[in-house]
C-alpha cells in the first residue's frame, strides 16, 4: 500500500513484514542486492530480527517510519543512524543497550516525532536536544534514572508526551517553580510507588506540579 504523509499525500510505499520469520529467512536466503528507496514505511515487529541480520535495513535509506518492536536486537542498527528522513522509530521490547556513539546517532535524527524504546536496558539516557518536532517519547522500563538529556533545550509541544514508567527515578532536574520546564516535569508519566521513586524526590516533583497549577496527586 501507499504511505501517506500528514496531509494525505502519497510519499512512498509501505512494506509490512510483521510476524514473518525474517531472522531465519535472512540467515538462509541469498544476500539482498535491491534498492528499496521507494519504501518509506517498514514494519518488522515480531520477526526474530537480530544484530546479525540488521544489515537488511541498509536497503531502505528513505524510511520515514520504522517499527522493529519485539525482536532480539541488542544495539541500535547502524543503518538507523543514516535515516535522516525518519519521523517514527519503534524499538520497544528488544535488548538494546545504547553506546555513546548510538546516543549521538539518535540525537542527529532531528526529524523524529515519535520514539518508543520501552522495555530495553538502555544503560544511557537518550538526548533529544535537537528534535524540535518530537511529541511522543516512551522510555518506560529502560533502567534510566532521570529525564532525557536535552529536554529543556527546545520549546516542546503542549501535547508533548513523555513516559518514564517503571524506572527507578533517583534524580529530579532542578528547575524554576512555575516555569515551562516545571510543567514538562509535571506532565511526565512515571511510577509513583516507593520502589520507583523516593518520598523526597516525589515531594520535589509534587512541588513542581503544584507550582504550575496542577493537582500533585493526578497524572497528566
Amino acid at each position: 500500500p501507499r504511505d501517506l504523509d500528514a496531509q494525505g499525500n502519497p510519499s512512498g510505499w509501505s512494506l509490512d513484514l510483521s510476524n514473518m520469520p525474517m531472522g531465519r529467512h535472512l540467515e538462509t536466503m541469498p544476500r539482498l542486492e535491491a534498492n528499496f528507496e521507494h519504501v518509506t514505511r517498514l514494519k518488522l515487529p515480531d520477526t526474530g530480527l537480530t544484530d546479525a541480520n540488521a544489515g537488511f535495513l541498509d536497503h531502505f535509506p528513505r524510511l520515514r517510519s520504522l517499527n522493529m518492536n519485539n525482536n532480539g536486537l541488542t544495539r541500535l542498527p547502524t543503518a538507523v543512524g543514516r535515516m535522516q528522513s525518519l519521523t517514527e522509530l519503534y524499538l520497544a521490547n528488544n535488548r538494546v543497550v545504547l553506546t555513546a556513539e548510538a546516543v549521538e546517532k539518535l540525537r542527529d535524527l532531528i526529524r523524529l516525532e515519535s520514539i518508543d524504546l520501552r522495555g530495553n536496558p538502555l544503560g544511557q539516557v537518550p538526548d533529544i536536544g535537537r528534535m524540535p518536532v518530537l511529541h511522543t517519547l516512551i522510555l518506560g522500563d529502560t533502567g534510566i534514572n532521570t529525564w532525557p538529556r536535552g529536554l529543556f533545550s527546545l520549546p516542546r509541544f503542549r501535547h508533548f508526551y513523555l513516559s518514564l514508567q517503571r524506572n527507578v527515578i533517583d534524580f529530579v532536574p532542578q528547575v524554576v517553580p512555575g516555569s515551562v520546564e516545571a510543567e514538562l516535569l509535571a506532565r511526565t508519566i512515571l511510577s509513583r510507588e516507593p520502589q520507583w521513586i523516593s518520598e523526597e524526590n516525589l515531594n520535589q516533583l509534587r512541588d513542581y506540579i503544584h507550582s504550575v497549577g496542577l493537582d500533585p496527586d493526578r497524572p497528566y
